[in-house]
């Protein structure tokens, strides 16, 4: 298929352009990612063109799947820096970095596997630690577990701590991992526990929180009184946690300000400026200071009226 090429657009953010060059077969080369695009998806580009920095460059602006398996047909695997392999998998997003290398190091699976875990079906003979990595970053796959040969004890630990239905999909979970599953996901998950022993109940409380101790018997029907306590300490907890969070949102009474103080100051010198004066500290904070001179003044003014009224009972008594 022939294609026009064009070498300048000024139309590049307009969508309607770019539907015209698809029905026009135009090519667009503006720009220097549109040019490396064409020249590497074209066989253009050798391979002493195809450095290390331009690969790291290139991922970055196109699909790395489709960047990787180009890079392939101009450099061997073995010569492609392992950091490139590992940009392009932590970039991509299913996990076909993997698929596509034949012999990817620990560096690279580990860097797949902590972008998203389930990369691991693309793993041939994975160890141990990279099962563990994998469920630790797993997302959104509740089944992972399914597909480890052997999980162990630890590996069904972090994975029903990580999915509500994770405990679902291990076969006759042990106590300690009943636990774990309690620890991670609170009351909820006894709804997948069969026959949950008290251990288990009470770890499900202590990690969950509400507001009534009804919300608890949805999903502990016959509590004994243990339970119960450790519902009724729950509850306490969120409710000192709700009342804190209003308490934060309500809005708080202003700060004191210079304004505030010098008012003050000289209120209460109109009254008794000597006293104003040995009230305060200069180097005392203005909240100090403004509580000061607060009770100072409402002394001064209680004393000033007492001596109001004394002097008009004795002008009566005349």
């Amino acid at each position: 298929m022939e294609y026009a090429i064009y070498k300048k657009s000024l139309s590049r953010e307009d969508p309607a352009y770019w539907v015209q060059c698809r029905k026009q077969k135009i090519c667009d080369l503006t720009g220097p990612t549109s040019i490396a695009q064409y020249q590497l998806f074209n066989g253009m580009m050798t391979k002493k063109e195809c450095t290390p920095e331009f690969m790291l460059w290139i991922i970055k602006h196109i699909d790395p799947l489709v960047c990787l398996e180009t890079f392939l047909t101009i450099v061997p695997e073995d010569e492609i820096p392992e950091e490139v392999k590992i940009a392009a998998a932590r970039k991509s997003q299913w996990g076909e970095v993997l698929y596509k290398l034949h012999h990817p190091s620990d560096a690279v699976i580990n860097a797949a596997l902590e972008t998203a875990g389930e990369y691991i079906v693309y793993v041939k003979n994975p160890t141990e630690q990279q099962w563990i990595l994998a469920l630790q970053h797993s997302r959104e796959h509740p089944k992972l577990i399914t597909k480890c040969p052997k999980p162990t004890l630890q590996m069904q630990k972090i994975h029903v701590a990580r999915y509500l239905d994770g405990i679902d999909y291990i076969e006759n979970p042990c106590e300690a991992v009943k636990i774990a599953a309690a620890e991670g996901n609170g009351i909820q998950v006894l709804s997948s526990i069969k026959h949950p022993s008290e251990q288990v109940i009470l770890t499900a409380i202590a990690h969950t929180l509400m507001p009534e101790i009804r919300d608890f018997l949805h999903y502990i029907p016959h509590p004994n009184h243990k339970m119960y306590c450790a519902m009724r300490h729950q509850v306490k907890i969120d409710q000192k946690i709700r009342a804190q969070i209003k308490s934060e949102k309500e809005p708080q009474p202003p700060e004191p300000t210079e304004l505030d103080y010098g008012m003050l100051i000289k209120k209460c010198a109109e009254i008794d400026p000597l006293r104003t004066a040995q009230a305060t500290k200069p180097d005392a904070p203005i909240q100090e200071k403004k509580a000061i001179l607060s009770q100072l003044y409402d002394e001064l003014r209680t004393n000033a009226l007492n001596d109001l009224l004394g002097y008009k009972n004795l002008a009566n008594a005349m």
